[in-house]
């Protein structure tokens, strides 16, 4: 084997392995998790129910970015019922937010690491009585709700 030949061949093994190590980051940033339906843990999420008990909040259309990193943001729809003048009787409300998962956190119980906040920014008129901000300590481990 002459000398060009040998380099060209490391040169190669240079690539092969380090496409090898990105590919295996990738695997391991997407191996983050967030309980989308209430229950069942899901991967970057296109809908996310907030209010497991009746369903009366919900996101919808969400198109994440960075999904697996430490933050990760989407852009999507919030519907929420006013329960006016019941939950039951009350009427639904839609408008466009900016949500964030972020706080990855090792689950113990659950074998996986999951996001464990979620905030969610209005980035349009908000209809009365809703919060224009919303903060939950969410996830398998912990769940607090926090609005502004």
């Amino acid at each position: 084997m002459n000398y060009t030949s040998l380099r060209l061949l490391l040169i190669s093994a240079a690539v092969c392995a380090t496409l090898a190590g990105a590919a295996s980051g990738a695997q391991r940033a997407a191996a983050v998790y967030f309980i989308a339906d209430c229950s069942k843990p899901a991967v970057a999420p296109t809908r996310i129910i907030l209010a497991c008990g009746d369903g009366n909040a919900y996101l919808t259309d969400l198109r994440w970015r960075a999904w697996g990193r430490a933050r990760t943001q989407a852009f999507g729809t919030f519907h929420g019922n006013d329960c006016k003048p019941s939950c039951a009787q009350g009427a639904f409300h839609s408008y466009p937010v900016a949500v964030s998962l972020s706080a990855p956190q090792w689950c113990r119980h659950a074998a996986k690491h999951f996001y464990t906040r979620i905030a969610i920014s209005a980035t349009g008129a908000v209809p009365a009585g809703f919060h224009r901000r919303i903060r939950v300590h969410y996830g398998p481990c912990n769940k607090r709700i926090l609005t502004d």
